[in-house]
């Protein structure tokens, strides 16, 4: 029977709000005893996870919480060395600690996942855009006359997440 391990930790994870980002698991060494193929799974509370295979390491997941990569020690080492994970948070999530991705290793044919250190996902924030629902109605008044418009007035219709 194989043996699977890991060595190191790779680095925790920066990425910005909203928008879909690379990343790398450098830092992390796999290794396998007798170079079989296992799977190295990823997995994230809010966020979700993506890859593209490259023909030589197997993708399950892709596009959701649970990414789940497969194939030899070399294969993974070579794909998660090389930005092909992508992470992209929750809709306006963001802070130091916003999520974190749980990394584990299992074999094919076993369901006795061995858990890694988790990766901090630390999310920067962007201003987003006001949402504007329609024009503002003033109240009418009279020509030649000073009125005062608040600062409520002006955005009755309008709303900012940020």
């Amino acid at each position: 029977m194989a043996t699977y391990s890991s060595t190191g930790n790779a680095s925790d994870v920066s990425v910005t709000e909203d928008r879909s980002e690379t990343f790398s698991l450098t830092g992390l060494r796999l290794s396998n005893s007798d170079s079989s193929s296992f799977k190295l799974i990823l997995e994230t509370a809010d966020g979700k996870l993506e890859a593209t295979t490259d023909g030589v390491v197997g993708i399950e997941g892709s596009g959701t919480k649970k990414l789940v990569l497969s194939g030899t020690d070399s294969a993974l080492q070579q794909f998660i060395d090389h930005n092909k994970i992508t992470y992209t948070g929750a809709l306006n999530d963001a802070g130091p600690n916003a999520d974190a991705i749980d990394i584990s290793l299992n074999n094919l044919d076993e369901n006795d996942p061995v858990p890694l250190t988790p990766l901090n996902v630390a999310i920067r924030a962007v201003n987003d855009a006001p949402d504007v629902s329609g024009p503002v109605t003033l109240a009418a008044s009279d020509e030649d006359t000073t009125v005062t418009i608040s600062q409520a007035d002006l955005l009755a219709n309008a709303t900012d997440v940020d």
